[in-house]
């Protein structure tokens, strides 16, 4: 993995972990319980991949030094302006 790959793979499980979280916050102000569980299951899973943490079908990969990683803000925008032209 490049470095810039590991700093996009990190960005963007970050941006995805912000993303659940929220949609958990909607979850529990309508009392879906079931589905805060699993939104809950899912953000706790993007932040072992953010974190690099193994998991029994998911190894820790190597981080190597160096590149610059992107906020969840710099990657929503970089998402906002894809899709936004394109549509």
């Amino acid at each position: 993995m490049t470095n810039n790959s590991g700093a996009r793979r990190t960005a963007t499980a970050s941006y995805i972990e912000h993303m659940l979280a929220e949609l958990g916050v909607l979850g529990k102000k309508i009392d879906c319980d079931f589905l805060v569980v699993l939104l809950e299951m899912a953000r706790q899973e993007a932040t072992d991949i953010k974190n690099n943490h193994p998991s029994a079908t998911r190894p820790r990969t190597r981080k190597k030094g160096g590149g610059e990683e992107i906020t969840a803000e710099e990657l929503a925008a970089i998402f906002v302006r894809k899709y936004s032209s394109t549509h």
